[in-house]
């Protein structure tokens, strides 16, 4: 199993590259904005929306990631849960 802090680091790392890919992508939208002329405009249309598209994906990665944890020992804290009330039920029918 990994250790928690590198798993922080690996999930800090996606999300600095989701901003830096968003800023990127922010920049050649501006570029096309401020001079609107056919290359930048379709340099914002196909390269932007592609930085901008794998920023949200490195996003939501980050996001599972982090979340990856907390919901193995939600449903470890359900399954032990299920358990003893399945025994006490048992308990209580053959008792």
């Amino acid at each position: 199993m990994s250790h928690p802090h590198l798993v922080l680091g690996s999930i800090e790392k996606r999300v600095r590259w989701a901003c830096y890919l968003a800023l990127a992508a922010l920049a050649l939208i501006v570029w096309s904005l401020v001079q609107p002329a056919p290359l930048p405009v379709v340099g914002a249309m196909s390269v932007g929306q592609l930085f901008g598209t794998m920023s949200l994906g490195l996003f939501i990665y980050a996001i599972l990631a982090d979340l990856g944890p907390s919901l193995t020992r939600l449903r470890a804290k359900a399954a032990q849960t299920a358990a003893e009330n399945t025994a006490a039920e048992d308990e209580r029918k053959s008792g």
